[in-house]
């Protein structure tokens, strides 16, 4: 299940690659290329230091899944 962003903004790479149904390497190869591309493909993440995090909202956009609004009005 992947979580909601409000309560959890980010998850591990190998928690998006189990969301997403491919292998940590997989995720992980993809996580680069987003960081090499400058966004432009790839699995959308956050390097802090040498981890990488995944905004939990990107894994949910990707599958299709709703965004709760996250700005109050």
């Amino acid at each position: 299940m992947i979580p909601n962003p409000e309560i959890e903004p980010v998850m591990s790479v190998e928690e998006a690659a189990a969301a997403l149904g491919v292998s940590r390497k997989h995720a992980y190869s993809e996580c680069h290329r987003y960081i090499d591309t400058d966004g432009e493909a790839g699995i959308p993440c956050i390097a802090l230091g040498r981890s990488l995090r995944v905004p939990t909202v990107a894994i949910r956009r990707m599958v299709g899944l709703d965004v709760p609004d996250l700005i109050a009005s």
